[in-house]
């Protein structure tokens, strides 16, 4: 996986480098998200599955899954308004007019709100996974601090990166969010604590990241000024409330498109498989990585380019970061496919992760078109057309609801990931063909082609058989033989013609410290 990794780092490095001001961030992101891969498979492949049951598994990530929807519903839009409206009031001397602390007040309200109704719901949701997960009942209030911390270090998150100071809350976002449950984990496994203690300090890691944003925030900006009356007059405060109430619904349908899979899943199959969907549905997420690397750094940069009416400058972000990332996401696409078979078997048979293999093929098709359609995300909830994005996006995830329904009980974890691939795709295509009707902006060109033909070839190594007596060595060894393959055809087919420029590589390489 090192040579796929090194090729992401060098082809979004290029990409970044003409993003303006944010060369050094990218950069910084990019071996973040490098850092992030490593972790996150350790945990999720190594760590989890010998360290905890498969029903365990099920249970942090089911609590996650729900955390994480309600996180989505407490900002109220607040994270796409902070995007839209910050540079208005980008101010360092007027300490930018109170509006971190309009933003605080705001999300805090939310999370008031989120959780008074969740509380009223208490019964019907934990009554709904009494009979397969019965354990999800038994710490259900955990969601309660859970989702708090979520919602703020999201919201914090998008603060900084306004600032354009997004590196270190990426490391915080990235790379803590799974180091720090690791901690946990192991304590739990070596017998030091029982389940009860277990939980609660997996919830409190996310506790522990929210004060650190807190204290980062404090220091490059001490923001706790007081609301500004004459900047926040009633009629902008009124437009900021519109255009993040409509985001409100909006917020919970887009991550409950990536995580009402893992929240519905328990509802219908035991805790054990949950657990085991939950392991190998996050390994196709892999392939996605890049593209949230480059959303967290491009959103405000496009943002700010539709406040100042700087098209153009949009349609080379959405041009290039589709070309990089629809190649980078191609051979990541075929590093996982390849090789999942031999990895799953790396892991315990005794605990049925190997039911998981025909999910990963799945999922992965759907992470591969995200790649490609690139950063189609914020430039549509950055632009006028927002509302359009919203209402597609909630209809998607009713309909996405009602698949989930329908498609898990009829053929079980791979219903859940045939749903989520179908949703994934559609939301992604509905997208794309709306930007490109409305603001005549589309990414795909010939190199799209030749890229979609190359991913095709090189699939055929499929058939190509290494034995070598260690699952292991095999992995690598298909893991160099289709990065060689795949980089070669890149190189003759010209897609990318300056990554393989050897004074660009080199001075990569300069500016990297290697």
């Amino acid at each position: 996986m090192d040579f796929i990794i090194s090729f992401i780092q060098l082809s979004l490095t290029k990409l970044l480098y003409s993003l303006g001001e944010i060369k050094k961030q990218g950069l910084q992101n990019t071996a973040i998200v490098n850092i992030a891969t490593v972790i996150g498979f350790a945990s999720t492949l190594i760590i989890q599955p010998y360290f905890l049951k498969p029903e365990e598994i099920g249970l942090t990530r089911t609590l996650y899954s729900l955390a994480t929807l309600i996180a989505s519903l407490v900002p109220m839009g607040m994270g796409n308004a902070v995007y839209k409206f910050f540079p208005q009031f980008r101010s360092n001397e007027k300490k930018h007019y109170g509006f971190f602390s309009f933003m605080s007040l705001y999300v805090a309200a939310g999370f008031i709100i989120a959780a008074l109704l969740v509380f009223v719901f208490r019964s019907t949701i934990v009554d709904a996974y009494s009979l397969k997960s019965p354990l999800i009942g038994e710490f259900f209030d955990y969601v309660f601090p859970f989702s708090f911390f979520l919602a703020f270090i999201s919201v914090f998150s998008i603060y900084s990166a306004s600032l354009f100071k997004s590196s270190f809350p990426a490391f915080l976002t990235e790379i803590t969010t799974k180091l720090f449950p690791v901690v946990a984990i192991s304590i739990y496994y070596m017998g030091w604590i029982d389940i009860n203690t277990f939980v609660l300090m997996y919830v409190l890691c996310f506790g522990l990241i929210f004060l650190i944003m807190m204290i980062y925030i404090f220091i490059i900006d001490k923001p706790f000024a007081a609301i500004d009356r004459h900047k926040f007059n009633n009629a902008k405060v009124k437009e900021i409330l519109i255009y993040s109430g409509s985001f409100s619904f909006a917020a919970l349908a887009s991550l409950g498109l990536k995580n009402l899979d893992i929240a519905l899943i328990g509802m219908y199959v035991p805790l054990a498989l949950a657990g085991v969907y939950a392991t190998v549905a996050i390994i196709p997420a892999v392939i996605e990585m890049p593209l949230h690397a480059l959303e967290k750094i491009a959103a405000a940069k496009i943002s700010d380019a539709f406040t100042h009416n700087r098209i153009e400058e949009v349609k080379n972000i959405y041009y290039r970061a589709s070309k990089y990332l629809f190649l980078a996401g191609g051979l990541l696409f075929l590093g996982v496919n390849l090789n999942i078979h031999k990895l799953l078997w790396l892991l315990p048979r005794e605990k049925g992760f190997w039911q998981g293999e025909t999910v990963v093929y799945i999922v992965t098709f759907g992470a591969l078109f995200n790649m490609a359609t690139s950063v189609n995300n914020p430039i549509l909830y950055n632009s006028k057309y927002y509302r359009y994005g919203l209402g597609m996006l909630v209809f998607l995830t009713v309909v996405s609801y009602i698949n989930y329904s329908i498609f898990i009980p009829l053929w079980g974890l791979e219903g859940a990931a045939f749903a989520t691939a179908l949703s994934s795709i559609s939301y992604n295509f509905l997208k794309f063909f709306f930007i490109w009707k409305k603001m005549g902006l589309q990414p795909f060109d010939v190199n799209s082609l030749k890229t979609f033909l190359l991913i095709c070839t090189c699939g055929l190594l499929w058939f190509v058989n290494i034995d070598l007596g260690s699952a292991t060595v095999e992995i690598i060894a298909m893991s160099v033989l289709v990065s060689l393959v795949y980089l070669t055809g890149a190189y003759y087919l010209k897609i990318v013609p300056e990554l393989f420029q050897v004074k660009h590589i080199a001075d990569i390489k300069k500016r990297l410290g290697l």
